[in-house]
């Protein structure tokens, strides 16, 4: 059979046929079952898979008939590599353009009947006057800056579309510099001294002095809203906790903030003058299970619920941007162990209760039992399973005590390394040196014992574990909040003890603000 024959049985199939058997250039006429002509090059030969652009084209304006019934087709401009472009006039007389996509695949319809109407000028002076605005130029149209002014007076330029989704004075948000003098005079008016100088914008944290003659830092955009000397205002919002935390760094010299907005969020506890802010979580008031009652059945109920997920960690976020460091501590973490608390939050002030030196110090291989009893009364969470620890004392007592054991994270620790599992001085102490100095014997015992390096993880709500970049570890990255479980009533254990194990309802779930991963190679 001849190539030509062979081609003629299979267009029979498809209900085709050839129109000529005489072919130039490898390729020959054909008719599709319909009878419209088309041609089929014989170096494929994949007839049975070719279009007929004819009965596309037909198949299409059937399809947009069916989808408009009613309306009339004036013209259209059939393509076969984008979607034909096509002018309709719908039942009431109005033309429109538009493509075959928007009708069968959107279910569009004739823009004038179906659209949304142009909004008149009228409208337009409305929505400014409704939100304090005043219009200086007329309307002409959404896509057209016009010239307003805010409330605040001050004069800008902004599109209508832009105003309606909610963008508004740029001055009073922040984004240009604002009048020194106004603010200035604004604050004087109130009784106030403005502390800062140089250039100023609404979103900026500025000291600011009441009549009363505290100093506070404060956002313009704040004062503006009506906020004044938190110190002044100070109320009974604080929980028994927050208020022993408040009366302990008050007693330090220091002029703690309960309840501050001055960032732009709330913090329990701010200290300005140490860059410190405290949150103090409540085991039930914080866990997933109470916070996500208020989005179970919104519209964006995921998206809600990752944002619980993560809250600590943007809040801790947040605060790094002032240039902050934020503690959360955990309700179980000050009730069980305050004089760890209380200690740690002394370290961060930098006003210790016992200030040594290292190298008054000596560094000696710590028996278990006295690293056990060392951390589990000044660790946060306790003892853990160790390969070796190593111990700082001065006098024969021991200040701090260091341990490192097998990887609790695998997946996180090369082959041949060990994990940092416990550090701890004692409460209130500070040691110039000493973290560095129990780090140099760990680091001289896995060289000779063939430990290849360590790994850490520094808990992010309580610092980002900058000791460990002193002391030669590389940050390697930032892991997502964990959970936690708890009873809600001051016990906090463990997701991981769960294992094999049935959740309780009962049984709440909190998260943290995550951990920073540390790593250190000894050995190449």
């Amino acid at each position: 059979m001849s190539k030509l024959e062979q081609i003629e049985s299979l267009l029979a199939v498809s209900g085709s046929s050839l129109a000529s058997k005489d072919s130039k250039n490898s390729a020959i006429p054909i008719l599709c079952k319909f009878g419209h002509p088309l041609t089929i090059r014989l170096s494929s030969l994949k007839v049975q898979s070719f279009k007929c652009w004819h009965c596309v084209e037909v198949d299409l304006l059937s399809r947009v008939r069916s989808a408009l019934p009613g309306y009339t087709l004036v013209s259209h401009v059939f393509s076969t590599l984008a979607k034909t472009v096509i002018t309709l006039a719908c039942p009431l007389g109005h033309e429109y353009t538009t493509n075959t996509g928007n009708i069968i695949d959107n279910g569009s319809k004739c823009p004038t009947c179906h659209g949304t109407p142009k909004k008149d000028a009228a409208l337009i002076e409305r929505m400014f006057d409704d939100a304090g605005y005043t219009a200086r130029s007329p309307y002409i149209g959404t896509d057209q800056k016009m010239s307003l002014t805010c409330p605040s007076g001050h004069e800008i330029k902004m599109f209508p579309n832009k105003f309606a989704k909610g963008q508004r004075c740029g001055v009073c948000y922040g984004n240009v510099p604002l009048d020194r003098e106004r603010v200035v005079t604004e604050l004087a008016n109130a009784g106030f001294t403005l502390l800062h100088n140089g250039d100023l914008n609404t979103k900026q944290l500025v000291g600011m002095q009441c009549p009363e003659g505290h100093v506070f830092p404060k956002m313009w955009n704040s004062f503006q809203q009506g906020h004044r000397c938190p110190i002044c205002v100070v109320g009974s919002q604080s929980s028994m906790p927050e208020s022993e935390l408040l009366d302990e760094i008050r007693k330090l010299g220091f002029n703690p903030i309960p309840r501050d907005k001055s960032l732009g969020f709330e913090v329990d506890i701010l200290v300005p003058e140490a860059k410190l802010a405290i949150e103090y979580c409540g085991l039930y008031w914080h866990s997933f299970e109470h916070m996500s009652k208020k989005v179970l059945g919104k519209a964006d109920q995921s998206s809600r619920l990752s944002a619980l997920r993560m809250k600590h960690q943007r809040k801790w976020l947040d605060c790094q941007k002032f240039g902050i460091t934020l503690v959360t501590i955990f309700e179980d973490e000050y009730l069980n162990r305050p004089e760890v608390v209380l200690g740690r939050l002394r370290a961060m002030l930098g006003v210790p209760s016992l200030a040594v030196a290292a190298r008054r110090c000596t560094i000696s291989e710590c028996p278990r039992e006295e690293s056990r009893a060392f951390l589990s009364a000044y660790h946060l969470q306790g003892d853990a399973g160790r390969v070796v620890g190593f111990k700082i004392s001065s006098g024969g007592k021991i200040l701090g005590v260091l341990t490192i054991g097998h990887p609790s994270r695998k997946h996180t620790c090369p082959n041949g390394f060990l994990e940092v599992k416990r550090m701890a001085f004692l409460p209130g102490c500070h040691i110039q040196g000493g973290a560095s100095k129990l780090f140099s014997a760990v680091y001289e015992w896995c060289k000779s014992n063939g430990i290849a390096g360590l790994v850490s993880f520094a808990d992010l709500r309580w610092g980002s574990g900058k000791v460990y970049e002193k002391c030669g570890f590389t940050l390697v990255s930032t892991s997502k909040p964990s959970p936690h479980l708890t009873n809600g009533r001051g016990k906090r254990w463990s997701i991981r003890s769960m294992v094999g194990k049935t959740k309780s309802d009962r049984v709440l779930t909190i998260y943290d603000a995550g951990h920073n991963l540390y790593s250190i190679t000894l050995l190449a």
